[in-house]
């Protein structure tokens, strides 16, 4: 509390401030040029506390002191340098733990396998167009025909064979005949009733061919064309069928699916197959083969595409022997462990 008055401890003088002073703030005597606390004595000030003496047994406390992160200063060799401090940065403690991680082998595998694959499929599609395009030529008389082979197909054997019998001094009937067949100026044979009668007549211009003729018509259709149709059909069958299972094994390779699907297919490609058409031969003169246009697909052009399906086994093989492509097909991943 502010005091109006206030005595000095060292004077005995009475001192009147002009505004009270609170205690305990230190006030100089204008008398004894003294200072002292207004309300009171000074406190004493705390005693010091005592060194511990080298003869106490007492153990003294250790702070830890704060680590510094700066970095390590080397002395320079005695001898060298201009005695500067040279700077060793600290070093970084790494820890690396080991890589479990599961590398996964189809990649580079597939690297391999998919400008193969992707081309080689190309190739079995087209194979599978040509077989069935083929097949289904080849299989058209036989549905939609009343003949296999119209009349100057059939019966140009027999004129040939009738002409050449007869020699430079025969009579030319054949001759006109022949002419008349190449000019499309002959019918088969017109179906005739119970009666015995002619079911239509002739087309206009047309000539009803004559017994004989018909004869030697259907015999020929029956020893030559037929069994020439049917090795055609059954030919390009089986290349059909042989190209769907070679672009299914093509399938598994891209996918690292069935490493034997896919070897079987490149051993597949290897077989020429596509020669099956030449069976036709057996049946039919190849002049005779070379004059329907139809039948070129099964007699030149799928033989043609033999000699790519070889060179793709060739470089499917060479493929699936690669060690990469090999750990790509044998690699389960971690969901078949």
């Amino acid at each position: 509390m502010a005091s109006p008055t206030l005595d000095c401890p060292h004077c005995k003088a009475v001192l009147r401030p002009a505004n009270p002073v609170p205690a305990g703030k230190k006030v100089a005597c204008p008398k004894c040029k003294q200072s002292f606390t207004a309300g009171g004595e000074e406190p004493a000030p705390a005693p010091k506390p005592k060194p511990a003496d080298d003869d106490d047994n007492t153990i003294s406390s250790y702070g830890v002191s704060a680590v510094d992160d700066a970095p390590y200063e080397e002395p320079e060799a005695k001898g060298g340098g201009d005695g500067k401090k040279k700077k060793k940065k600290k070093k970084e403690e790494i820890n690396y733990g080991p890589d479990n991680t599961l590398k996964d082998l189809r990649g580079p595998a597939i690297g391999v396998v998919t400008p193969i694959s992707n081309n080689y499929l190309w190739h079995c599609a087209i194979m599978i167009i040509l077989a069935f395009s083929s097949m289904m030529i080849g299989v058209w008389p036989f549905i939609f025909a009343d003949r296999l082979l119209t009349p100057m197909q059939s019966l140009k054997e027999f004129y040939t064979s009738k002409i050449a019998a007869e020699g430079k001094g025969g009579s030319s009937q054949w001759t006109q005949r022949l002419k008349d067949a190449e000019l499309d100026k002959l019918e088969w044979p017109i179906p005739v009733d119970r009666n015995g009668k002619k079911l239509r007549e002739p087309d206009y211009g047309k000539t009803e061919m004559t017994k004989e003729e018909a004869d030697a018509g259907e015999a020929y259709i029956g020893r030559a064309e037929k069994p020439t149709r049917l090795a055609w059909v059954i030919s390009s069958f089986v290349v059909l069928a042989w190209a769907f299972v070679m672009a299914i094994g093509g399938v598994k390779m891209v996918t690292l699916e069935s490493y034997g699907w896919a070897m079987t297919s490149a051993i597949m490609a290897l077989v020429p197959v596509n020669l099956l058409g030449w069976l036709m031969l057996i049946w039919k003169p190849w002049d005779l083969l070379h004059e329907d246009l139809f039948c070129w697909i099964s007699f030149y052009i799928l033989p043609i595409m033999n000699i790519f399906s070889i060179l793709f086994g060739i470089w499917m093989l060479t493929a699936l022997t690669d060690q990469k492509v090999i750990d790509g097909f044998n690699f389960k991943g971690t969901d078949n462990e």
